[in-house]
């Protein structure tokens, strides 16, 4: 993983660890009669409390200023109007979230690549956005590919998709989905009407869940570099 993602996502919690671990030390270290095992244990409670200082301060200067990830045009390095966000910048900025860890965004049905699980789980919020990209994706595909891609589509991943947009409160469309990849063989005709008469949807309720989400969605301005 990048040192970037580990100190945007982890250095808090990381310094955190290091401080309870340091103050769970003091008390032996208070207590124990042997000089040589109380300085080694003061020289290890200072090296974790320092390491957990110089930790937030590399996530401070890491993360910069910060800009609202759907505002900010990154072509521009300006940021849009609340009046200027609509469903096509949702889109092209989700391209974008994903661009690091796939070229071709369809395969995610597949396998979801450790990394993006492991940013997703910092960064839940974005779960769903996530969900949304690869129907609204899938939608704008031929029908023999959306057949063939949801067809070879992982359950498992499928079932992950399903409950980040379950969780937004999108429980209709997350049930119909998932039942629709539990069946054996998956009905061509049903799946493929299915993502062509709901393309605009999918991009219409991922821009909903970001403006019901909205102050969510502010991030290092470093990240656009």
């Amino acid at each position: 993983m990048k040192i970037s993602v580990i100190l945007r996502n982890y250095a808090t919690h990381i310094a955190s660890l290091m401080a309870l671990v340091a103050l769970v030390l003091f008390i032996p270290a208070s207590l124990t009669s042997s000089t040589v095992l109380r300085v080694f244990l003061i020289i290890f409670i200072v090296l974790l409390l320092g390491g957990g200082g110089v930790l937030l301060f590399l996530r401070s200067r890491h993360n910069g200023p910060r800009v609202h990830f759907f505002l900010y045009d990154r072509r521009r390095g300006r940021s849009r109007r609340y009046d200027e966000l609509d469903a096509e910048v949702v889109q092209d900025a989700m391209a974008y979230y994903l661009s690091p860890f796939t070229k071709d965004a369809t395969s995610l049905w597949r396998v979801i690549p450790k990394a993006l699980l492991m940013q997703l789980d910092a960064q839940a919020q974005f779960r769903p956005l996530v969900t949304y990209r690869l129907l609204y994706l899938l939608s704008a595909c031929d029908e023999e590919q959306i057949y063939q891609t949801f067809s070879q589509a992982n359950e498992r991943v499928v079932g992950y998709l399903c409950r980040a947009i379950g969780e937004e409160g999108d429980n209709e469309m997350a049930d119909f989905v998932y039942h629709l990849k539990q069946k054996r063989i998956c009905d061509r005709e049903r799946v493929v009407q299915f993502f062509q008469k709901n393309k605009q949807r999918f991009a219409a309720r991922a821009l909903l869940c970001v403006e019901r989400n909205f102050d969510r969605f502010y991030v290092s301005k470093n990240i656009f570099k």
